[in-house]
């Protein structure tokens, strides 16, 4: 993959600066899975391996950007090898999993596993050693992660739910490689996410007209990888030192009538970092999060009448909640509410015509806005009031 991002050019001085690079890989795999089941006992073993050999390079080199007016109309390369990347690195991972399914007494339904995880990456830099990039080096992860859960049956539509798993996430060939943008990299020091997290809940129906599912969740991660910008155009991905994310995601389906269906699903949560020190001076311990909403409500009224032969007419409300935009908690986004519109027709069995409107009350929003340090706040704008035509065509049937 060759890449020249126009979003990647930055300014500094009175120049302007980006980059190009060129992204290469293969990948080896296997899943094995073995599965036996012990009737008399009422118990299934589930075991399995999956294998990961990935090799690739990474090769970056940083352009000089002429623009004129409001455009960029070319750029030249910069030959300061210090602000290049040119490496390989050969991802292997080895995961062994056991995980074993129970019926210990009648409604109720336990799984139980764990999955041992050996990763490493063997890395090897082609730029000399004064390049201000790290040096050959490999690094290893391993993990053990155990997770427990169970469902019982409280009536023949209702069901209660409860759950506890451990996992890890290592950091990208990325996020060790080239995490520390502008300085020498001190992210290939980066240690792995951990994650605890548990969830309860409660899932069914009441007859044929209501469909329910609704969970609360609580996790913690440990040494979360963040973005920081310790100046201006100078990116770092650092540890955290403990996130805590918990909410309450609720799915309600309702049919009152035969032709007309209402889904709606709502989510409240609240991201924060409980230990997160950057630096002797900088603390952003008790802050949120940035570009995470508390509120994200999306609802969606479908009319499926006989005169559409199959198809459907359907009105979709979008509502993203407000959210900080940087880690300091210093300025909001106010967040955004959209309304779509979907019909469709079915012509024959085979063909069906669509129209879909997008956002048609033109509102003016950002996909994402988000702000670094003293800097001023970016906003990618989304999607103004846009229409869409189209035929499906189904093969068979």
């Amino acid at each position: 993959m060759d890449l020249l991002p126009g979003w990647g050019i930055f300014k500094a001085g009175s120049n302007y600066y980006g980059y190009d690079s060129t992204t290469k890989f293969y990948s080896l795999g296997l899943l094995a899975k073995y599965r036996h089941d012990f009737d008399a006992l009422k118990i299934r073993l589930i075991g399995g391996v999956d294998v990961d050999y990935t090799p690739g390079d990474y090769f970056e080199r940083r352009i000089k950007v002429t623009k004129s007016g409001d455009q960029y109309v070319s750029y030249d390369y910069v030959t300061n090898t210090d602000n290049n990347y040119d490496y390989e690195a050969t991802f292997t991972g080895i995961s062994p999993y056991l995980q074993i399914e129970t019926l210990p007494i009648n409604r109720l339904r336990l799984t139980a596993g764990t999955r041992y995880d050996n990763l490493s990456y063997d890395y090897k830099t082609n730029l000399p050693s004064n390049a201000n990039r790290p040096p050959d080096t490999t690094r290893t992860f391993s993990h053990l992660s155990p997770k427990i859960g169970l469902t019982y049956d409280l009536t023949k539509d209702i069901s209660g739910f409860a759950s506890y798993n451990n996992a890890f996430r290592v950091p990208s060939s990325g996020d060790l490689f080239r995490g520390s943008q502008g300085t020498a990299s001190s992210a290939i020091n980066l240690e792995p996410v951990k994650a605890d997290s548990y969830e309860v809940g409660l899932r069914g129906g009441i007859g044929q007209i209501i469909t329910f599912d609704t969970s609360l969740y609580y996790m913690i991660k440990k040494d979360d990888i963040v973005n920081y910008s310790p100046q201006t155009n100078v990116t770092q991905r650092v540890n955290a030192g403990e996130t805590e994310h918990k909410g309450i995601e609720v799915g309600v389906g309702i049919k009152p009538i035969k032709d007309v269906e209402l889904n709606t699903s709502f989510s409240y949560a609240v991201h924060k970092y409980n230990e997160y020190t950057v630096s002797s001076s900088v603390d952003y311990s008790g802050k949120e999060m940035p570009v995470a909403p508390r509120v994200i409500v999306n609802t969606r009224l479908n009319y499926k009448p006989v005169f559409l032969k199959g198809g459907l007419a359907e009105l979709e409300w979008v509502k993203l909640g407000s959210y900080w935009m940087d880690d300091a908690n210093t300025e909001k986004y106010d967040g955004h509410d959209i309304f779509n519109i979907r019909v469709s027709y079915h012509i024959t069995k085979q063909w069906e015509i669509y129209v879909r409107a997008i956002n048609i009350t033109d509102e003016l929003y950002a996909e994402r806005a988000s702000k670094s340090g003293s800097d001023q706040a970016i906003y990618a704008p989304g999607q103004p009031m846009t229409f869409f035509t189209g035929f499906v065509y189904r093969w068979g049937g």
